[in-house]
């Protein structure tokens, strides 16, 4: 025999004692009541059969209610209908079926198929009854199937099951349905572990799938153990004032409940109580759909976890349209990844999605939309939220914030708000609300976009101790606001702005500040962005710093273009004067304001600053670097507007070769740079003067900036500055000091002051210092020259000294109406008279007019120049005289030593000067033209031997630096000497 003959034996050996000992049994159940009243029994003693199939073939079967339903589960059991039996459990307690599984039961089955489960109806208060109990320990493979069944119009509860269990032992889970239905029911299921000191949450799986759930109050309890719901629908959850939940209740530490491709819909809660009550339980919901699902508990699920615990809630691939606010609890992990939350109207005051404090939340890929909240925002404040592919859409808040943060760094990347009204309180509505306690706190932005947004108040707001803000990549567009985008109130914080575009957005407040505003201390870094067409009905057309007592602004590579604001059109800078009104020590500033490879282009302020407004006591504006200023505008400093004492700054805007001006324009002064007004200086540039009593003496002042420019205020922008001339004794002993004062008083108007008709009268002369005194002037501006001392003489001879109540004054003597004052005549008073009458004084013609009343010319009398002639002739001849007498001594050394040809040149020039003395100029064109030829030649002449006279004597003359001849020279050096001036006066002749 080989061993193929004996391998075949062996196998029909090992069959045939199978098939006697395994032996399957079927049997028909009759709906006879002893039938059914023996039934447990019968079953339970079929001990030797490794199936059991029972098969109810009948369309009902009452089940007996004498408290005798008691199986003993020890192989695999099978109820089955083929048309589908009805069980009646006749509305009594005592009809509840009893399933026990024995010891060292292993890899049996339970089924239950094509049966529907009806009117268990038991209504006692306060007592648990339940319709099917199983009871075993899970230390062996067992499985419990429902297949195909419906359970309906039952009250109480319909499954007890009992276990213990220490760990793990089979893969599949214990507990299945499987296409069943629920319907009309109070509660489903309770799960009980016998030994909760050795408990294992891993021990016990029950599974649904391809279920229906309608008109349930509560799914039941879970205890450790973990539940799935797969492809399940459900539907009129009402819940009930005896369970905590109107789904599952879970309080096991380590359970899990996990619903997968389900549906809730049409759940309205009417009592208080959620769809979820876990503690330490982890939930798991993917591809499930909720819609129309309401509690009046304000939440479906209330979880809470242990601090650090393992458990968490995850929610992926799922829908939620009208629904209450999701996740109530704390010490939660949430995870909601691919998700969609839309049609949501929260009526009541909870956060509309998640109300999980001290918890860890990250949202994925998900959409909120078409949702409107009401005094609350979506979420809990003190979570840790991080946002990834998240965008928020068509969304209307009526709360203080769509988004409260409190304590807890939040990311968000990649994320979209688009259409989010925020229609709270005014000026209390935002789309992020972050409250920072903790240094190391972040608000991270990265590829962020923001647009087409309404808030009543800041779109973010930030308020707290510290905090670091990073804004990466984010791009802020089209939001209308009544307030900033973002308003950081901060106590002390750092912003960081890198490669972001903030464009066409409008702060409609007319009280806050900037689109970007700061407060207290900050540290700010701004590179590779841009700026453009943002609009502030205040101050600060984008950035904004109030009252930052630390303040460090960096912007590299930055365009800011089209911002409109009324003072800085593009940056603001403020600090109160009042905080710090002593002038800085230059050398300890550390504030700073740093431009590198910046634009500043077509920026726009109402009133000062185009580009930039700065009045901040004790900051370094001197580095700028490759900077450009091109089309700005405003009324003044068309580029840049200092409005605090340049002492308390370090500035450096001249700096041609860093920083260029383009076309910037300005209506006032500055069309560059201009500061407020700084300067006033006057028409007085001496600290001494001298008046008349009683005559206008007109005084005018010119109002400049810091950069001598004249402060022009066309429009008025300015208060009125007035000044006033006040008169001070000069020393305190001029008690009998009386004076009276006139016309000490104006106001600037385009840039002058002028005091056309100040006068001082006084009783007899004397000395005093005039003070200029301002009102209105701003804290900032001073006097070039402040004190001016003055005298008042007396009247000069010319004029009459006449008195006004001892008062006198000086006037100068007025004549007849027909005196033709002027280039005429002049007025002299008359000394026999004390008073200044034209009938007293004198009316005297001036040289070159005589007559009655002057009209007549007195003409030059020509008859002197015979005289002229003569002299000239007599000089002429004298002059000739000479030179023939040089020339008969040509030969002379003293005359050779000279140059001869010299001195005839100079007394040839003398003898045409002299010519042409005899001609007059007054007398004809040819006169004139002799006359100024030959005298000017004669002159050419002369000059011209006397610069050759220099010359010579120049080259002639010795050095005494370098030669030094002394009395002990030897005659040899002499001589050599003597022959060197020789050979000189040769050449020169």
């Amino acid at each position: 025999m080989n061993l193929k003959m004996i391998y075949f034996f062996l196998i029909l050996y090992l069959c045939i004692i199978k098939r006697v000992y395994s032996l399957d049994i079927e049997l028909s159940i009759k709906n006879d009541e002893s039938v059914l009243e023996n039934l447990a029994d019968n079953v339970s003693s079929l001990i030797n059969y490794e199936k059991v199939t029972l098969n109810f073939n009948e369309e009902i079967y009452k089940i007996p209610c004498t408290g005798r339903n008691h199986f003993n589960v020890y192989n695999t059991v099978i109820y089955y209908s083929e048309n589908g039996t009805i069980f009646d459990f006749q509305e009594l307690d005592t009809s509840s079926l009893y399933f026990h599984f024995g010891k060292n039961v292993d890899n049996k089955k339970l089924i239950f198929k094509n049966i529907t489960f009806f009117n268990y109806d038991v209504n006692k208060l306060y007592h648990e009854t339940y319709m099917m109990f199983f009871d075993y320990e899970c230390n062996y493979e067992v499985t419990i199937e429902f297949e195909n069944c419906v359970f309906r119009d039952s009250i109480n509860s319909l499954f007890h099951i009992r276990y213990q269990c220490r760990k793990a032992i089979q893969s599949s889970p214990q507990v299945i349905f499987k296409n069943c239905k629920f319907m009309n029911l109070d509660r489903i299921l309770y799960m009980f572990h016998a030994d909760q000191s050795e408990a294992s949450y891993n021990c016990f799986n029950i599974y649904f799938k391809d279920c229906f759930f309608k008109n349930i109050k509560l799914i039941g309890y879970l205890n450790n153990g973990n539940s799935i719901f797969e492809n399940c629908y459900f539907s009129g959850l009402i819940g009930d004032n005896r369970y905590q939940s109107s789904f599952l209740h879970s309080h096991t530490s380590g359970d899990k409940i996990t619903l997968i491709n389900s549906t809730f819909e049409d759940n309205y809660v009417q009592f208080y109580k959620p769809l979820f009550y876990l503690k330490d339980v982890s939930l798991v919901i993917k591809n499930t759909f909720f819609k129309n699902c309401i509690s009046s508990y304000g939440y479906l699920i209330y979880s809470k976890s242990k601090s650090f615990s393992k458990s968490y809630i995850t929610v992926e691939d799922s829908e939620f349209e009208n629904i209450s606010s999701l996740i109530d609890g704390e010490y939660n992990n949430i995870t909601v990844k691919n998700t969609l939350i839309h049609q949501i109207l929260n009526k009541i005051s909870v956060p509309a999605f998640l109300n999980s404090i001290y918890s860890n939340v990250l949202f994925s890929n998900t959409i909120f939309q078409q949702i409107s909240l009401r005094e609350k925002g979506f979420f809990a404040v003190e979570a840790k939220y991080d946002f990834e592919d998240v965008v928020f859409f068509n969304i209307t808040v009526n709360s203080q914030a769509m988004i409260n943060n409190m304590y807890n760094s939040i990311s968000f990347k990649n994320c979209i708000f688009e259409k989010i009204t925020c229609v709270g309180d005014m000026d209390n509505s935002s789309i992020i609300l972050f409250n920072s306690d903790n240094i190391d706190n972040t608000l991270n932005m990265d590829n962020i976009v923001i647009r087409r947004c309404v808030s009543n108040g800041d779109l973010i707001r930030i308020i707290g101790k510290a905090l670091t803000i990073n804004l990466m990549n984010t791009f802020v567009e089209d939001n209308i606001s009544y307030g900033p985008i973002l308003n950081n109130k901060i106590l002390k914080s750092k912003l960081n702005i890198y490669n972001s575009t903030i464009i066409n957005n409008k702060n409609i407040n007319k009280i806050k500040y900037g689109l970007i505003t700061n407060y207290n201390d900050i540290d700010i870094y701004i590179k590779y962005s841009t700026f453009i067409k943002n609009d502030n009905h205040n101050n600060g057309g984008l950035l904004s710093f109030i009252n930052n007592d630390n303040l460090k602004i960096y912007i590299d590579t930055t365009n800011f273009e089209n911002n409109y604001s009324y003072n800085g059109g593009a940056i603001y800078i403020y600090s109160d004067p009042s905080k710090n009104k002593d002038i800085y020590n230059i050398n300890s500033i550390s504030n700073s304001l740093e431009l590198y490879n910046t634009k500043f282009i077509k920026n726009k302020a109402k009133y000062f600053g185009g580009s930039i407004y700065i009045n901040y006591n004790g900051l370094n504006f001197s580095k700028i670097v490759n900077t450009i200023f091109s089309n700005n505008n405003a009324y003044a400093g068309g580029a840049i507007y200092i409005d605090n004492d340049v002492k308390n700054l370090i500035l450096n805007l001249k700096d041609k070769n860093n920083i260029k001006y383009k076309d910037n324009l300005s209506e006032s002064h500055g069309p560059d740079f201009a500061s407020s007004p700084a300067i006033i200086s006057n028409s007085i540039n001496t600290k001494k003067i001298t008046i008349e009593s009683g005559k206008s003496y007109p005084i005018t002042f010119k109002l400049s900036d810091a950069f001598d420019q004249v402060v022009y205020d066309i429009s008025k922008y300015y208060p009125y500055i007035e000044i006033s001339a006040i008169i001070r004794k000069m020393n305190d002993d001029d008690e009998n000091f009386d004076y009276k004062i006139f016309g000490n008083t104006c106001y600037f108007s385009k840039g002058y002051c002028k005091l056309n008709d100040f006068n001082v009268y006084v009783e007899e002369p004397v000395s005093f210092n005039l003070i200029y005194n301002l009102e209105n002037s701003g804290n900032y501006i001073e006097f070039t020259n402040h004190n001016v001392s003055v005298t008042i003489d007396d009247c000069k001879k010319k004029q009459i000294k006449l008195y006004n109540k001892n008062y006198y004054y000086c006037e100068e003597p007025i004549c007849k109406d027909d005196c033709p004052l002027g280039e005429k005549a002049t007025c002299i008073k008359n000394n026999n008279y004390t008073v200044n009458n034209k009938h007293y004084n004198i009316c005297k013609c001036n040289k070159g007019w005589t007559g009655e009343q002057c009209q007549e010319k007195v003409y030059i009398n020509l008859s002197y120049n015979k005289y002229m002639h003569t002299y000239c002739f007599i000089l002429l001849l004298i002059t000739l005289g000479v030179g023939i007498f040089i020339y008969i001594n040509k030969d002379k050394p003293i005359v050779n030593d000279s140059g001869y040809i010299k001195i005839e040149l100079l007394i040839f020039g003398i003898c045409l000067y002299y010519i042409g003395l005899n001609f007059n100029i007054f007398t004809n064109y040819c006169q004139c033209l002799f006359s100024v030829m030959l005298k000017h030649f004669g002159i050419i002449l002369i000059y011209t031997i006397f610069f050759i006279y220099v010359i010579t004597g120049s080259e002639l003359g010795i050095d005494y630096n370098k030669h030094i001849l002394t009395e002990t020279n030897s005659h040899s050096s002499l001589l050599q000497a003597s022959s060197y001036i020789n050979n000189r006066r040769k050449f020169i002749k």
